[in-house]
């Protein structure tokens, strides 16, 4: 069996950590009726994306499952830089990242406020191209994380 040094596997996951991590600066999700693009920092943040002054406007509510699923590859790279034999524990934060940004779309709200009443608009979001780097970034680096458990040691 080859023998790969355990340094290539956690550089290999820092990278792929930092990288799902970075995509929440390109688009994260579309609303395909009106071609209206979100970035992730807007859509896990929130932002205003209508504003018709004293009489409504149109927000994008902050999401904390948003936040954590960009954060959570980040912070799995950095894990399996800093403890190498916590491997395991990057791997189950890879897949945490993988299923909360997949389910991104359907636990992003958007809002309407006209005179005073706010209401929850009913959109069907799709992936932006960021989301779906983070995504095939936060499965190939749990299925590195695996690896490094598996492959022996030199």
């Amino acid at each position: 069996m080859v023998k790969i040094n355990n340094r290539v596997f956690t550089f290999v996951l820092l990278v792929l950590g930092l990288v799902a991590s970075a995509m929440i600066f390109l688009p994260a999700l579309i609303y395909q009726d009106t071609d209206t693009v979100f970035t992730g920092v807007e859509a896990v943040f929130g932002t205003e994306f209508a504003s018709l002054g004293i009489f409504g406007s149109g927000q994008m509510e902050p999401s904390f499952l948003g936040i954590v699923a960009f954060i959570l590859p980040g912070i799995a790279g950095i894990l399996g830089l800093v403890f190498s034999k916590k491997t395991f524990v990057s791997f189950c934060l890879f897949i945490a990242a993988a299923i909360l940004l997949f389910l991104l779309p359907t636990y992003a709200q958007a809002t309407i406020t006209v005179l005073g009443e706010t209401s929850t608009l009913d959109v069907s979001w799709t992936m932006g191209s960021g989301v779906i780097i983070a995504i095939c970034a936060s499965i190939v680096g749990a299925v590195t994380s695996v690896l490094q458990i598996l492959v022996p040691k030199p």
